[in-house]
């Protein structure tokens, strides 16, 4: 209801492997309806329940943010699920007339912050560091620069570019030293 209502001027990412969109076309894949990295969605079933949702959602997205600004976003950390996903998007996007979007799923700022990140999240999941660093290796986690952008985008231009348009497009001012944290009021007592 809130999408319906606010929804207008707002620019909407789909939200990669984790997103409603990423879901659909990573059970369409599951089902065999894929190759390694296109689907024919020319040639789905319009009575599956997959194809379906995956129509209704994006028809109501198009509804709630406009035609235009929901982009099909890719993401590569270096996920096996992100490297076989994003051509999927792609093809989904091309099929459904969305646009692409290069993004990075940054966790810390820096790269040298890996090892760190890495101690940090062995400690939430009660993992020994031999097990984590199994798992980080290869995996890029920090805000990527530029270049690190370009080379692993290097396949779809377009969605580099479209990461340049929607900045364009928006009109953030920060005051520097200003805290903008909400306030929620809570019970005496409560912390």
């Amino acid at each position: 209801e809130c999408l319906q209502q606010w929804g207008d001027g707002i620019i909407a990412l789909s939200a990669g492997t984790r997103g409603t969109l990423g879901i659909l076309v990573a059970q369409l894949a599951a089902q065999g309806r894929s190759c390694a990295t296109k689907i024919d969605l020319a040639k789905l079933d319009r009575e599956d329940p997959v194809v379906q949702a995956l129509e209704s959602h994006i028809a109501d997205m198009r509804q709630w943010f406009g035609a235009g600004n929901y982009y099909v976003e890719l993401i590569d950390n270096g996920l096996h699920e992100q490297k076989n996903l994003n051509p999927l998007l792609v093809a989904a996007a091309s099929h459904f007339g969305l646009p692409l979007v290069a993004s990075c799923n940054a966790h810390y700022l820096h790269a040298e912050d890996a090892e760190a990140h890495t101690i940090l999240l062995g400690a939430k999941n009660e993992l020994t560091m031999p097990d984590m660093r199994d798992r980080a290796r290869g995996l890029r986690f920090h805000l990527l620069n530029n270049d690190e952008m370009l080379q692993t985008f290097a396949a779809w231009p377009e969605a580099l570019a479209n990461t340049k348009t929607i900045a364009a497009q928006c009109n953030v001012a920060i005051e520097m030293g200003k805290y903008y944290l909400p306030k929620f009021p809570l019970d005496l007592g409560e912390t």
